[in-house]
């Protein structure tokens, strides 16, 4: 056979792509979903704006809706792990590392918070079901968990419920990185640094104070 003729190619990625390809298509996907609703943003879009092509979305997430949960747990999944880690610890600080944890992940991620208020706000659709299987789903089981686990300890009340406490803490957590831009104006830079770290101590000694039983108090 002519050695110039070419050999039909196995599956596997397509030539001519960057071995970074797959962040570049994540961080499209961060910056096209929050742009537009899910249903709006096409895989050709998210390939134009990671200078790629549709072809790489299929070879490393298999569709539109893979790519979208392959996103969101880049940025999620790190959290889920240590927050499942703090629902075994004996350690009293739990409140403390999670504060830190949480904010930590949504300083590095500002965009995340915004784009999850975004799509939670969708009526219906893969994207939305999946976000509500992961925050309002798994987070609280794992933050029920940890509660259960410092009540035997004697850390939290035992007639505090985990899930509204968890419901308190998504929401003082939570609303400062999604208003980030009135953060800012608010105290004149992003949330990060010294001002992270007093964002941290203060919802940590309002966490630990409220949650204690009456007796420690």
């Amino acid at each position: 056979m002519d050695a110039k003729v070419q050999r039909k190619r196995s599956p596997g990625r397509p030539v001519g792509e960057g071995s970074d390809v797959r962040e570049r298509l994540l961080k499209a996907a961060r910056t096209t979903f929050l742009r537009d609703d899910y249903d709006r943003v096409t895989i050709r879009r998210i390939a134009e704006e990671a200078e790629s092509n549709s072809a790489m979305i299929h070879y490393y997430f298999g569709s539109k809706e893979g790519l979208y949960k392959a996103m969101v747990a880049d940025v999620i999944e790190p959290f889920f792990l240590r927050v499942e880690a703090l629902g075994r610890t004996e350690k009293p600080e739990g409140f403390g590392e999670l504060f830190d944890l949480h904010s930590r992940v949504m300083a590095e991620n500002p965009e995340f918070p915004p784009l999850v208020v975004k799509t939670l706000g969708l009526g219906a659709g893969p994207a939305r079901d999946y976000m509500m299987e992961l925050l309002p789903g798994r987070l609280r089981a794992l933050f029920v968990r940890m509660i259960d686990r410092q009540k035997a300890l004697g850390q939290v009340a035992t007639d505090i419920d985990p899930t509204m406490l968890g419901f308190s803490f998504m929401s003082l957590a939570a609303m400062p990185f999604v208003m980030h831009p009135a953060i800012e104006e608010m105290f004149g830079g992003p949330l990060k640094g010294e001002l992270l770290e007093r964002f941290i101590a203060h919802n940590t000694l309002l966490f630990e104070h409220g949650c204690r039983p009456s007796s420690s108090v």
